[in-house]
């Protein structure tokens, strides 16, 4: 039946090409974005995890930024210990000449004071926005690892500690209880070194750098473990932006042949609804 009032040809042909300006619309969108999933109404699983990912992502760079700042607290503590250590060794030399009547006593004595003030300087100095490992005032921390969420959702966090000084020392200053670690040092600048003390003088110094030097390895030993977990930190934050990308990305490639297809598409649907808006001009001449 041929009507003026229905035009069967024409509505199929209107559908069809708003259904081609549809695709179309989000082709272009997910070529604008580089998404092919961008909200929930896309695909919401996709969506879910994809987000999930993300936050997960974030959280791991703020952990790695954290770990750098960790290892430049335990850089700061170990580069001061190193150097204590250097200075003990310094000071072992200057009682044995002292011992010796090889130097002046009081010359020896007053660079023995000298080493120790050093020793005290390093051990202030060695902090990193106001954290000092060395001093006591933060002789043991903790630093954030990793952040991941497990599968309900529920962030898991892994720490690492620090913890240079063992027992009741907590500070470079009080680290050999036994002898009165720095004071027992600078109380050799006062103290005449022969013989008959020479050995119990080496074997305090022997003592306060044997410590001293158990507390760099410590520290040594974090900074190595600090570093290794932003190393591994980095690597999956790297892996997770693939996967999610892997997840919700446009293929550019798809994408850019897709449009071509939809845009010849959308012309041949104007087409049509142009030669099918014409029909009921065909009944005229059965008119005439």
């Amino acid at each position: 039946m041929t009507s003026i009032l229905t035009n069967t040809s024409s509505m199929i042909a209107l559908a069809s090409l708003s259904a081609t300006q549809k695709s179309l619309t989000h082709t272009q969108n997910e070529i604008s974005t580089g998404l092919a999933v961008q909200n929930a109404s896309d695909n919401a699983s996709t969506w879910a995890v994809a987000t999930q990912m993300r936050t997960d992502t974030s959280n791991l760079q703020q952990v790695s930024q954290n770990l750098g700042s960790a290892d430049s607290i335990v850089g700061a503590a170990l580069a001061g210990a190193t150097q204590i250590s250097t200075l003990i060794s310094q000071i072992q030399g200057k009682v044995i000449a002292e011992s010796g009547g090889l130097e002046s006593v009081t010359a020896v004595q007053n660079d023995i004071s000298n080493l120790v003030s050093e020793i005290q300087n390093i051990v202030a100095g060695s902090s990193v926005n106001g954290i000092n490992l060395l001093s006591g005032s933060n002789s043991s921390m903790a630093f954030a690892s990793t952040i991941v969420s497990n599968t309900s959702g529920t962030a898991q966090v892994q720490f690492i500690s620090v913890t240079p000084f063992t027992g009741t020392s907590g500070s470079i200053s009080s680290l050999d209880t036994s002898t009165g670690g720095l004071s027992a040092l600078a109380s050799i600048a006062s103290t005449s070194v022969s013989s008959s003390n020479l050995s119990s003088v080496l074997a305090s110094i022997d003592t306060m750098q044997n410590n001293v030097n158990v507390v760099a390895a410590a520290l040594g030993s974090a900074q190595a473990n600090i570093q290794g977990q932003q190393t591994f930190v980095n690597n999956l934050v790297t892996t997770l932006q693939t996967a999610t990308g892997n997840l919700v990305d446009a293929d550019m490639t798809e994408e850019s042949a897709r449009l071509s297809a939809l845009q010849t598409q959308q012309s041949l649907g104007t087409q049509a609804l142009s030669i099918a808006n014409q029909a009921p001009q065909a009944i005229l001449r059965l008119f005439q």
